[in-house]
């Protein structure tokens, strides 16, 4: 968890999760289907 970014779009629904550091998406932790948070 530590160093990962969770990326979600402007919809709430998430994307999958990044490297905090270099900013690359990593493949083995794909998208969630049905994850969404709540945009107000």
């Amino acid at each position: 968890m530590h160093g990962e970014i969770e990326v979600f779009n402007e919809w709430g629904y998430h994307l999958g999760v990044i490297d905090a550091v270099s900013g690359e998406l990593l493949k083995h932790k794909q998208a969630v289907k049905g994850r969404k948070i709540n945009i107000k």
